[in-house]
């Protein structure tokens, strides 16, 4: 019984500096050890070069190395690997080589002093008797076995440990996330067709479901106007996302990045206007900060934009808009992002239709894999959208009875150390303060960095609530949903959306049939 080892360059350096690899092994307990090289096509050698050639199948002629020299190398540096293992006992062994030729007739007689008839099997052989011609390689040699000392059993294990090593290199989430990120990056510079297309346009209203391209549309038209030389202001309501669209613009003339609050508080204060403590009543800023900034854009004009461009503009109240509208110099144009879920929002501000913006919609999410789209759009309501990006992966459910938080710090540490993702690249949404500083806890000892949303390092994990995260996004997102938490639809469209291509829901059992289905399911 033959032992047959495909391939014989171990792993390392040490190794591939020599010419000692072939093709393939056949080891026996008591007959020893055979090296075999195989070479295909027609073979031919040429002793005043000192050249061996093959000739493929379309007659191209490829220079090979000598196949004999090949096999004779390799059996003794097999056998040099072999009592340097550590596993084998050192004993004499027969070691024999031999030449496989598929293609190539079968030789008339020795090629060679070195290279007589018998190490050669040509196609007519391989065919009809591979056994037979190994079998002859072992016992046509003169050299026997002294006492019938052999490989043995011990030498048989040693050779498979050191050819035929068994190992699993399992697949990880991050390779995915790596490829499908790829994907949709390409895909995002498909909508700036929509600024080409509303260029002359001085008032615009532009709609889509999450994913759609809103925000990377905001962020290219603002910093287009501004290279034009337009004062130009980028403006939403999340100051997270607020951040967020600052750090990718960067210092860019002529334009002014700041959540409108930001904003109300910056002019008040560059025009010397007296400006109240801050309070955190809804009244400070629904309605003190916006008549701030009127009061301000009255008393220094030369502060109006002449191009204003406001991203989830969902969020924004009736008198807001007056105030941005107030902010707009004369002949100016504007452009208002906002999402189209009817579900959740029943239409923008009823004060925009005063604003003549003529409406664009955007269906065609660029963001998302499918998978997630598909996921997310049960909690959508309104014009029909298409996924564009990869088909991605399935989301995760990790059901809990128990702690939320510990679940979710669970499935993060399973992401990072398991699957191999960078921290930078995950985020974990939670659904109020509360869950938020019990995560905090459970992650006090934690060696994975972590910060909020209007941090968010590109180093560290980012955790926070659905709410401050909107807008912004990541590769990988660990949503937790709590049925108790109001706004639930909202909490969930928002989280899933968040995930450009992984997504773990963290919920408990009962809640997960209206996330995976729908509340009205």
């Amino acid at each position: 019984m033959f032992d047959i080892i495909r391939g014989t360059q171990p792993g390392n350096s040490e190794w591939n500096e020599k010419d000692g690899e072939c093709d393939f092994v056949v080891a026996h307990k008591r007959l020893g050890i055979l090296a075999i090289e195989v070479k295909g096509g027609g073979i031919a050698f040429n002793p005043a070069q000192d050249q061996w050639t093959s000739t493929d199948a379309l007659g191209v002629v490829h220079n090979i190395k000598d196949p004999v020299g090949q096999a004779r190398s390799a059996k003794h540096e097999i056998f040099n690997k072999l009592k340097g293992s550590g596993r084998w006992t050192h004993k004499w062994v027969p070691l024999q080589h031999g030449v496989i030729f598929p293609d190539a007739a079968t030789p008339r007689g020795n090629l060679g002093a070195d290279r007589p008839k018998e190490i050669f099997c040509a196609n007519r052989q391989l065919n009809r008797d591979l056994r037979g011609w190994i079998n002859d390689r072992f016992h046509g040699s003169s050299q026997k076995p002294k006492g019938g000392v052999g490989l043995g059993g011990d030498g048989i294990a040693a050779l498979e440990h050191l050819f035929a090593f068994p190992f699993t290199l399992s697949f990880r989430l991050s390779a995915a996330i790596s490829d499908d990120i790829r994907k949709l990056d390409l895909l995002e510079p498909q909508q700036f067709l929509v600024l080409d297309h509303i260029a002359n346009v001085p008032r615009v209203r532009i709609e889509g479901a999450a994913g759609t391209g809103k925000t990377v549309l905001a962020l290219e038209a603002a910093a287009r106007s501004g290279k034009g030389g337009e004062r130009t202001l980028l403006t939403c309501y999340n100051s997270a996302l607020g951040k967020h669209l600052r750090r990718r613009l960067g210092d860019r003339a002529n334009v002014t990045v700041a959540n409108f609050h930001s904003l109300c508080l910056s002019l008040a204060n560059a025009t010397g206007l007296p400006v109240a403590p801050k309070k955190n009543d809804r009244s400070y800023f629904e309605d003190y900060l916006p008549e701030l900034l009127i009061e301000a854009l009255s008393c220094d004009e030369t502060r109006r934009f002449d191009h204003i461009i406001v991203d989830e503009g969902q969020d924004f109240l009736d008198n807001w808009w007056i105030a941005l509208d107030e902010a707009l110099a004369k002949g100016g144009s504007i452009r208002v992002f906002f999402d189209s879920n009817q579900r959740l929002y029943n239409c923008l501000s009823e004060f925009v239709d005063d604003l003549d913006l003529v409406p664009i919609t955007l269906n065609r999410n660029l963001r998302n894999t499918k998978r997630i789209h598909q996921a997310s759009m049960v909690h959508y309501s309104g014009r029909e959208t298409t996924a564009q990006g990869p088909l991605g992966m399935e989301l995760k459910w990790v059901e809990t009875g128990s702690s939320m938080a510990k679940a979710a710090f669970d499935e993060v540490r399973r992401l990072v150390h398991q699957e191999e993702l960078d921290p930078g690249d995950i985020a974990v949404l939670v659904p109020d303060q509360e869950v938020r500083d019990a995560f905090t806890v459970a992650t006090a000892h934690s060696a994975v960095p972590f910060s909020d949303a209007e941090s968010t390092s590109s180093e560290a994990v980012v955790v926070d609530t659905v709410r401050r995260f909107k807008g912004l996004e990541r590769p990988a997102i660990v949503l937790c949903v709590a049925g108790a938490a109001t706004g639930l639809t909202e909490l969930a469209y928002t989280g899933m959306t968040r995930a450009r291509v992984a997504l773990s829901v963290v919920c408990q059992p009962k809640d997960r049939h209206w996330i995976e289905n729908g509340w009205s399911s």
